[in-house]
């Protein structure tokens, strides 16, 4: 069963169908530059989802929730340096969007977000009813 969906672009689509919603598998407007890689954990007390954004500050990323929908994005593109020029670049930067439709067992009064070591952090709270671990004696 799947808690969170994600719209974006996986690279391995076909390989995780009933993750991602398929609407958004491609890209024809060219409204971003790459796709952060994300880890998405789940304990008793809700989710925590984490996103690689090496080199970005703060307020270069934006996060809204909207009807269960939690997007994360970059709507800046990368400043390249005339007088620079690589021999190899692997740093990936510029403009991104993650799209997560979030269960309703969210508290999404609660949700709450960090950003340490380019690994932006959002932690996603179950409600208190949802966390309700009862012990059923064997009779």
């Amino acid at each position: 069963m799947t808690f969170l969906r994600m719209n974006h672009m996986p690279v391995y689509s076909h390989l995780f169908e009933n993750l991602f919603d398929q609407n958004t598998l491609s890209n024809p407007s060219n409204e971003v530059d790459f796709i952060p890689a994300v880890n998405i954990s789940e304990d008793q007390s809700g989710f925590t989802i984490e996103l690689a954004v090496p080199g970005m500050k703060k307020d270069q990323v934006k996060i809204s929730l909207e009807n269960r929908k939690l997007t994360v994005m970059n709507d800046q593109k990368s400043e390249v340096s005339e007088d620079r020029k690589f021999t190899r670049q692997e740093f990936i930067t510029g403009r991104f969007k993650r799209v997560f439709t979030l269960p309703e067992t969210i508290d999404v009064e609660a949700v709450q977000a960090d950003m340490k070591d380019g690994i932006l952090t959002v932690v996603l709270p179950k409600k208190e009813n949802v966390r309700v671990v009862k012990q059923i004696d064997i009779a």
